[in-house]
């Protein structure tokens, strides 16, 4: 489904506002919202999951939720998200789930082999004296 920008976008119950960002999962590039600015509440941006569109148009994307339960989607917060360096049509940016790889880690002993014996049998020592106690 092709899922247009800066598209009028409409609730079950009439026009709710206007599509403004796709938001999309890195690991997959999968798109997972749209960003509805909402017609009714300035400067209120609500991410809507993609399973709530029914369908679209070039012009126009149809949801299949009320108004009322689009405002109580989450609130879309820009920074929250990480621009994409991508462009699309009409030049509006794509913006990406923050995801972090965990760094590979891990802890490197350095061991000797020539360890002095003095010091082995005074390990030997305490564990006998730790387990006699």
């Amino acid at each position: 489904m092709d899922i247009p920008l800066n598209a009028k976008v409409s609730c079950s119950d009439g026009p709710c506002g206007q599509s403004l960002y796709l938001i999309i999962k890195p690991t997959n590039e999968e798109i997972t919202h749209v960003v509805v600015r909402d017609s009714s509440y300035p400067n209120t941006e609500y991410l809507v999951p993609i399973d709530r569109i029914l369908e679209s148009t070039p012009e126009s994307i149809r949801l299949n939720c009320s108004h009322e339960e689009l405002s109580k989607l989450p609130i879309f917060n820009q920074e929250e998200f990480i621009p994409s360096d991508e462009n699309i049509e009409h030049g509006t940016a794509y913006m990406l789930w923050p995801f972090v790889t965990p760094e590979p880690y891990g802890i490197t002993l350095e061991t000797s082999t020539s360890l002095p014996m003095s010091l082995l049998f005074g390990v030997e020592r305490m564990l006998k004296q730790l387990m006699a106690a």
